[in-house]
């Protein structure tokens, strides 16, 4: 994100330029933090080692963070995932699991087969972020069973489920909502459409 920066004494380095480096690089507020959050820690260690004596990226100013209500999948999108998965576009699979369990991105593509238990209709071991969630299990619900029997079925040699490389996942979830009509919802609202 920051390639102007990366052969740049950091002794040499201005006020001016670290702002303008980072507003051309973040346009939002989570992107220039994590922008500010490496500056800060790589001035920290040159400082450290001797190299300045300064904590420029104090001096960053953060764009406004504009918190959006996340939106839920209408009935009506739900109901054009299940028509396209029944048509055979296995995509579709990603969103409506999703939907049907709460589960994040982050454990969707990480769930193997040994994860899930059929009979007692539920998934464990992939839970993340927190001590809670890596413990509790995620519930299936009757109507995702087979779909979850057809992921089973087609996992990967590697007992994955989904594919291991994050862009095609997101590449795949998304093209399942272009191939429904549905509207381009992150991830995240399946999980609010769940709630």
């Amino acid at each position: 994100k920051l390639p102007s920066l990366h052969y740049r004494p950091v002794d040499l380095i201005t006020v001016a330029e670290i702002r303008e480096t980072v507003a051309n690089a973040a346009s939002t507020y989570y992107t220039a933090r994590d922008c500010k959050t490496v500056l800060t820690r790589l001035f920290e260690l040159a400082g450290a080692d001797g190299y300045c004596n300064k904590n420029l990226p104090s001096y960053i100013v953060l764009p406004k963070l504009e918190e959006k209500e996340r939106q839920v999948f209408t009935e009506e999108e739900q109901r054009s995932l299940w028509q396209l998965y029944e048509s055979g576009d296995n995509r579709a699979a990603i969103p409506l699991l999703m939907i049907c369990t709460g589960m994040m991105p982050g454990e969707m593509q990480r769930l193997k087969v040994e994860h899930i238990d059929l009979a007692n209709q539920k998934i464990v071991g992939v839970g993340m972020k927190t001590k809670v969630r890596k413990e509790s299990p995620v519930f299936l619900p009757n109507d995702i069973l087979p779909i979850v029997e057809d992921l089973i079925a087609s996992a990967q040699p590697s007992g994955y489920i989904f594919a291991r490389n994050e862009d095609k996942w997101y590449a795949d979830y998304y093209a399942a909502l272009k191939a429904a009509n549905c509207r381009r919802l992150e991830p995240y609202c399946c999980r609010h459409t769940t709630a």
